[in-house]
């Protein structure tokens, strides 16, 4: 399959045990690779929780909204990633403050911002967050340095195929007990 033009992809799985305060009996990681003139680069991580049948799943659409959304954001791609944002959508941060967005805008130019600082860089994960929700699991510091936290992870919630709300929290286990 090819993601960006002279790029080939892969994908594995490997078998995860669940994480800290889960509830959930395991998880399976699939990371995919692309192979280019500039050598192997990760291109980012998909990690979907193992969950009972009766409960509720985030869709596939919305899945592959955010992993194209990143895929868009690693590329410098905002026109693509504008057209995922509802233009009321807002992006809270873990504390209310500064960093909080309030509309489409804002949430571009704080994406404009990380990707001229090299967080699109860095590895994220994305998690089934339940209906309507993908919870996307980044380590700023590994890319900022110690001024970042080292774990972040960001709700983000769809209305009709549309970013509507992303709300950070400090880590995994805190946007997952969110959701659930």
């Amino acid at each position: 399959a090819t993601l960006v033009p002279g790029l080939t992809s892969r994908w594995w799985a490997e078998p995860r045990l669940p994480y800290r305060g889960s509830t959930t009996s395991g998880l399976v990681a699939g990371r995919a690779e692309a192979e280019g003139d500039s050598g192997r680069q990760l291109v980012f991580g998909l990690t979907t929780r193992c969950r009972p049948m009766k409960e509720r799943r985030v869709s596939e659409r919305e899945l592959t909204l955010v992993k194209e959304g990143l895929e868009s954001w690693r590329q410098g791609d905002f026109g693509s990633i504008e057209s995922l944002l509802d233009p009321g959508a807002t992006w809270r941060a873990f504390e209310p403050g500064e960093w909080d967005c309030e509309k489409r805008d804002d949430i571009l130019r704080t994406l404009r911002e990380r990707h001229e600082q090299g967080f699109a860089r860095g590895e994220l994960e994305v998690l089934d967050g339940g209906p309507d929700a993908v919870i996307v699991v980044s380590h700023p510091r590994d890319i900022g340095g110690e001024d970042w936290p080292e774990e972040t992870a960001t709700v983000i919630s769809f209305r009709d195929a549309k970013i509507v709300a992303m709300q950070d929290y400090p880590t995994r286990d805190e946007a997952v007990a969110a959701v659930s």
